[in-house]
């Protein structure tokens, strides 16, 4: 029987587009702002005790940015970009905002998502359904390659709403707006023969006297 395998998922530190309220998606491969790469600075100290014996991310550069920040006290270790773990693709509505004309357009959205309609591809991007379908198959290659270790995982916060509304009982697609992630904010889970056992979820202590990002 495999060991368990522990598992540290984190949200990307904040960027200019975040405080802007700007749909980044995939195409919007922007940098972390100062008070992003301070995030993930405190994260770095939070798991500098934490041993890890191996390190992925999303390739898009807010997350590569915060894993090399993060993973710097394990000695700058070798990081493993899988696009499986890349945002949702929001098609021709990244780089718009969230509000002004598209308002209307994400609350119908939220609505058909809480209700249980997951087959949209806004903009022409991706649906639910292929973001939950290549979320799940990038976590249960991590998993099965790396019995018995500890892995840290940098990606995005739609993509982990999806993944552990996904994996986690208790929760489904349609609640998994329930699942808020600050930038920066990380969830341990364990993963025990196909459980996956949260230990902590979307915690950001480590930003206790920071002000709350979009």
């Amino acid at each position: 029987m495999p060991k368990p395998t522990e598992l540290y998922l984190i949200r990307h530190g904040e960027t200019d587009y975040n405080i802007r309220s700007v749909v980044q998606g995939q195409l919007i491969d922007c940098p972390l702002n100062e008070k992003g790469r301070e995030q993930a600075g405190r994260l770095s100290d939070a798991l500098a005790g934490v041993r890890i014996d191996a390190f992925y991310s999303s390739p898009l550069r807010r997350a590569v940015e915060t894993a090399k920040i993060v993973f710097a006290p394990h000695g700058n270790p070798e990081l493993t970009l899988i696009g499986d773990l890349m945002e949702m693709s929001f098609g021709e509505l990244e780089g718009q905002p969230y509000g002004g004309k598209n308002e209307q357009l994400f609350a119908e959205l939220g609505k058909r998502w809480c209700s249980g309609v997951f087959s949209d591809r806004p903009g022409g991007g991706e649906s639910i359904l292929d973001v939950q379908r290549r979320s799940i198959r990038s976590i249960e290659k991590i998993v099965m390659q790396n019995p018995g270790r500890t892995v840290a995982v940098v990606t995005h916060g739609r993509l982990l709403r999806v993944l552990l509304s996904t994996l986690l009982d208790g929760y489904s697609l349609e609640t998994m707006e329930k699942l808020l992630h600050r930038n920066t904010a990380y969830s341990r889970i364990v993963v025990d023969n196909g459980n996956f056992e949260p230990l902590l979820l979307a915690t950001d202590e480590h930003l206790s006297d920071s002000v709350p990002t979009t």
